[in-house]
């Protein structure tokens, strides 16, 4: 049995392709009880029905798929059940340093394994979410056959690393560079591969971005600007997260993301001028509070 906690974009997107292998019952904030016939379109088509429980039932695998600044009031609400189940923690918010985060909250250790997606998923309404790109995950930790099986019968692709924590610094490039780039635009990732401009800042980004990387993750090998931008065109109409946040005047998880990668940074002692202005200009943004303060055309 899988349990997924969140009924975000990437809680839906999961329960459905996990459904396709494996039990699945989803938890969102509502403590709704029943079942929904759960809907996907764009580039993958699913109809599932998915129960839904107030509680974390007997299982195999606990999904984490809440935002990062939820992350505290999830534990809480669910602190008992997730310190005695033997389950498999699997975190799957953006930022750094998440395993530990989750420990320090539950005061225990547990199996905990990180897991970030890299397609996009929409959610268009309580029932429906958009794929864009094909499904594939960065996973990293204690990695069992059990789940590696289940994704792969599930339709859903994946980066084994070494680690959680390199799990977090792969994706964290992405969320620095191409997701932070396209929100200042208000374009989806597409719109990287057609501005030298943008280009070149992404050359600029990923370079600070892999000297404070060499620091914690050493025997990750290092991507070129290139190399990412090439990544993407599997899923260039996506809209991330972080824009479709902005767009909907939701909290962002900018904090989670630069407020965590600054200060690994300055720990270091390492200066990031460029990505450190890249934050200050997205902080701008979600001070204004409004869909307004986005472009309408790309720079």
């Amino acid at each position: 049995m899988h349990t997924i906690i969140g009924n975000g974009s990437i809680g839906q997107a999961l329960a459905l392709l996990l459904s396709q292998s494996t039990p699945v019952t989803l938890i969102d904030r509502s403590r709704f009880e029943g079942s929904r016939k759960l809907r996907s379109n764009g580039s993958l088509s699913l109809t599932k029905q998915i129960p839904f429980q107030a509680n974390i039932p007997e299982s195999s695998f606990i999904w984490i798929c809440c935002k990062n600044y939820d992350l505290e009031n999830l534990i809480e609400q669910h602190i008992h059940t997730l310190r005695e189940t033997e389950a498999v923690l699997i975190a799957c918010q953006n930022g750094f340093q998440i395993v530990d985060s989750i420990e320090k909250l539950l005061g225990v250790q547990k199996q905990i394994i990180r897991c970030l997606p890299v397609f996009g998923a929409l959610k268009r309404s309580e029932q429906d979410v958009t794929f864009s790109g094909t499904p594939r995950v960065l996973i990293g930790g204690e990695l069992s056959e059990e789940i590696l099986t289940t994704l792969k019968r599930s339709s859903i692709e994946y980066s084994a690393e070494e680690s959680a924590s390199d799990v977090e610094w792969r994706k964290g490039l992405t969320n620095i560079v191409i997701n932070s780039l396209c929100t200042l635009i208000n374009q989806n990732n597409g719109a990287l591969l057609k501005s030298p401009e943008l280009r070149e800042a992404a050359h600029d980004l990923c370079a600070e971005y892999n000297i404070v990387m060499r620091q914690y993750a050493p025997t990750l090998t290092l991507h070129s600007a290139e190399e990412l931008l090439a990544s993407i065109e599997n899923h260039s109409e996506n809209i991330n997260s972080l824009l479709q946040d902005l767009r909907n005047g939701r909290q962002t998880e900018r904090l989670a993301i630069f407020g965590s990668f600054l200060k690994l940074a300055q720990a270091q002692s390492i200066k990031t001028p460029k990505i450190e202005i890249l934050g200050q200009m997205l902080a701008a943004l979600e001070s204004v509070d409004s869909a307004e303060s986005l472009p309408n055309s790309p720079i």
